[in-house]
């Protein structure tokens, strides 16, 4: 399965088509009674234009989107602290490891 996101401009969000490339052609999958549906009726030739899968408004893509690239985590202080903690213990994990090598010497 492949997948892009398109600006919906005029409707002020964003269309994600989801597709299966078949030799020349792309077949969508659609939304039906809250379903995927692979519909190969509906099926394109490779460059010309399919129909999109859903329409997210850009309210709620932007929230979707924070959550996928991650800056909803980085603005998370419970997070920002055990990533901290995590990186100050490897820190001294690798210290450590080092010395030892040192001491083998």
């Amino acid at each position: 399965m492949k997948a892009y996101i398109s600006d919906n401009w005029p409707r002020r969000g964003v269309d994600i088509y989801l597709y299966q490339d078949y030799q020349n052609t792309r077949i969508p999958y659609l939304l039906r009674d809250d379903r995927f549906v692979f519909d190969d009726s509906k099926a394109v030739e490779v460059g010309m234009e399919l129909p999109p899968t859903l329409f997210i408004p850009h309210e709620f893509y932007e929230a979707i989107r924070e959550a996928m690239i991650g800056e909803a985590i980085d603005k998370d202080d419970a997070l920002h602290d055990a990533r901290r903690i995590r990186d100050r213990l490897l820190t001294m994990i690798e210290t450590e490891w080092q010395s030892k090598q040192l001491e083998q010497k």
